[in-house]
């Protein structure tokens, strides 16, 4: 089994708090790391699963909750999103005294009360869990061999089933994976009642990668208003499935504003929706590609003290990606071939002169992603 670093995480957050929260996408191993510390087997701990409409009535009021509890010590409860009572149920774990943990699993942002995402985001009680990592497969398969296998993962991605499978069962484990993540995932519960237009407007994102998106001619196309697709978009983000990356601009007259990107968390997912699976060297996306996984798996490194960006002029000027925090900038030009010329946008470089623009390609990008 492939070491994930949330797993450290989430020991140290158990250590130090009675209540954590354990986020990130389907299918990316949240159960497995929680059941890694918690056997769903010991007498003592508790699974609850709310997405079984039977186990999620324990919740319904006090009186169930504690029956279903008794001397329980640990308390999972997996799609915990699902309780729109959350807040309270909260209060109520932290009220029963003989509980010493409780573990709430989500497949994506809960609605919680601001005051108890601040307690759980400044105590290393709220664990990300994201599929797997570039580096913690390269420190698990060595780092020669996952350099080997980057061609394999930018058609596949890191879901922990997609990497577990034989090559030649990646392509099924994927679409899977991919049934289980999204397709099934959405339902009235999210006020989703397009499911044929959200797939859609779905498959329309991963052929926009990295373009700049307008909710109108998504609209258009799928058949939806503006306020759905913005709605659709944001419920994505919530998921894991995508991230939107905005535009950056100060005082230059040509930069575009208020305009934002899609990415992927994972490229998997984003070549299965479009059912595009061939290798890198028959592909006319591989750039595309290439940015994606490089940003997606940056992503994962980052810090929420850092605000990413792109930079997009409307002469067409381009920097692919900055990183802006408190005390300085940097930029990016992402770039798949280590031989292509690294291009910098004088516009750029006159109107932020203290921002170093460094290319990310094959060669380089082993330092972008370790990079503090």
């Amino acid at each position: 089994m492939i070491q994930r670093k949330a797993l450290s995480e989430l020991k140290n957050g158990l250590s130090k708090n009675k209540v954590v929260v354990v986020r990130g996408p389907r299918q990316s191993g949240k159960f497995t790391l929680v059941n890694e510390v918690f056997n769903s087997e010991h007498p003592d701990v508790l699974y609850v699963d709310c997405g079984i409409k039977t186990q999620k009535a324990h919740f319904a009021n006090h009186e169930e909750f504690n029956k279903i509890m008794g001397e329980k010590l640990v308390l999972v409860i997996r799609n915990s999103q699902a309780l729109s009572n959350l807040n309270t149920v909260i209060d109520w774990c932290f009220d029963a005294e003989k509980l010493e943990n409780v573990v709430l699993i989500c497949s994506y942002e809960p609605e919680m009360d601001e005051a108890f995402w601040e307690v759980f985001r400044t105590s290393d009680a709220e664990i990300i869990v994201n599929p797997v990592t570039y580096e913690e497969c390269a420190e698990h398969f060595g780092l020669s061999n996952e350099d080997k296998l980057l061609e394999e993962r930018l058609v596949f991605g890191y879901y922990p089933e997609v990497i577990a499978a034989d090559v030649s069962a990646k392509e099924e484990t994927l679409l899977a994976v991919l049934d289980k993540a999204i397709i099934r995932h959405f339902s009235a519960g999210e006020r989703i009642n397009k499911k044929e237009q959200l797939i859609k407007l779905l498959r329309k994102l991963a052929y926009q990668v990295g373009e700049v998106i307008s909710y109108n001619e998504l609209g258009n196309d799928c058949d939806l208003d503006n306020e759905t697709v913005e709605r659709y978009i944001l419920l994505f983000e919530k998921a894991g499935i995508l991230f939107k990356l905005p535009s950056y601009f100060t005082t230059h007259k040509y930069e575009l504003k208020k305009s934002f990107m899609v990415y992927f968390c994972d490229n998997g997912i984003r070549n299965a929706l479009i059912r595009a699976f061939q290798p890198m060297e028959f592909r006319n996306d591989a750039e595309q590609l290439w940015k994606n996984w490089a940003l997606s798996e940056r992503r994962k490194q980052l810090s929420a003290e850092v605000s990413t960006y792109f930079w997009l002029t409307h002469t067409k000027q381009r920097v692919d990606y900055l990183e802006i925090s408190t005390n300085s900038g940097t930029a990016f030009q992402l770039q798949l071939s280590k031989k292509a010329k690294l291009k910098i946008p004088k516009s750029f470089t006159e109107t932020y002169p203290e921002m170093k623009v460094t290319a990310v390609n094959r060669g380089t990008f082993f330092n972008f992603l370790r990079k503090r």
